[in-house]
C-alpha cells in the first residue's frame, strides 16, 4: 500500500506538465530580441485598432524587462502586446507586438525569447518533491 501511494504521488503531478507548452509572456519576465523589434509609443487603441507611433528599436540580442502585458481580441485571434523597458537604458520604454496568443502557446510566433520563465520540468520537479514529502508524512502518520 505504501509503495502504491508513493508511486502515485510521484507520477501524477508529472502528468500535469507533460505537454511542456511555452508560457505566454508575463510581467517581470526578461526577454531578449531575436531580431530587430520595433518599439511603439502605445499598444493598439481597442476602438480603432491603431498602433502607437514607432519610437525606437530593440536590436537583436538586446534584453528588456516586461512591465505590462495586454491582450486584444482581433479577427485573427487574441493579440499579445507587451510594454518593455530596455535593460541597458531604463528610460527607453515602448510597446512590442508579441504575436497571437494561440501561436505563442504553440511556440510558433516569437520575435523574442523569454529568459526568466520557469521551465515546466523545474515546476514538475518541485511538485514531485512536495508530493514525495507529503507521501512520507502520510506514511509516518500511518505507523
Amino acid at each position: 500500500m505504501r509503495a502504491l501511494l508513493l508511486a502515485l504521488s510521484l507520477l501524477l503531478p508529472a502528468a500535469a506538465f507533460a505537454d511542456n507548452k511555452p508560457a505566454l509572456p508575463k510581467v517581470d519576465d526578461v526577454i531578449r530580441a531575436l531580431g530587430v523589434v520595433q518599439l511603439r509609443a502605445s499598444s493598439p487603441d481597442p476602438t480603432f485598432g491603431g498602433k502607437g507611433a514607432q519610437i525606437g528599436w530593440l536590436k537583436a540580442g538586446e534584453a528588456a524587462k516586461i512591465l505590462t502585458v495586454k491582450h486584444y481580441i482581433s479577427i485573427f485571434g487574441t493579440e499579445v502586446w507587451v510594454e518593455v523597458e530596455k535593460k541597458s537604458d531604463a528610460s527607453a520604454r515602448g510597446w512590442i507586438y508579441a504575436g497571437l496568443a494561440k501561436d505563442i502557446a504553440k511556440g510558433q510566433a516569437s520575435i523574442f525569447s523569454v529568459e526568466s520563465v520557469e521551465t515546466a520540468e523545474a515546476s514538475a520537479a518541485k511538485v514531485r518533491a512536495a508530493a514525495s514529502a507529503r507521501s512520507d508524512e502520510l506514511i509516518e502518520n500511518e505507523d
